[in-house]
């Protein structure tokens, strides 16, 4: 895949941003961090979305996000991360995004012997 671009700029090659495929890119290009946006959706949980309002992904997708008002926060993250947001890349959870920079930085906090982050539910 190519480089990342915006929902609404997302051309057949590009990898949407804010999706594991995009961050991956990112590190493989010899990015040593990442930067995204969290969303608070309808059932508690974190998405790993620009915008709470959705107006971009419906307007690229033809996603019927307009059905609850367009917003992250009516909608549980089940269903946010089942929307493809294009090229077959979906909304990752925050502890998605999480788990996959644990698993592409293995033991770097712990060979240290601290917490970088910790979350409790």
């Amino acid at each position: 895949m190519g480089p990342t671009a915006r929902i609404d700029d997302l051309k057949p090659d590009f990898l949407p941003e804010n999706t594991l495929a995009a961050f991956q890119k990112a590190l493989d290009l010899g990015g040593d961090g990442i930067e995204f946006d969290v969303q608070l959706t309808g059932d508690g949980g974190l998405a790993v979305v620009h915008s709470d309002q959705l107006k971009r992904i419906a307007k690229a997708k033809g996603v019927a996000f307009q059905d609850a008002e367009g917003l992250c926060s009516k909608f549980n993250m089940s269903s946010l991360s089942s929307q493809d947001v294009g090229n077959n890349h979906t909304v990752p959870s925050f502890r998605g995004v999480l788990d996959f920079m644990v698993e592409q930085n293995p033991g770097t906090a712990s060979g240290r012997g601290m917490t970088l982050l910790l979350i409790s539910n």
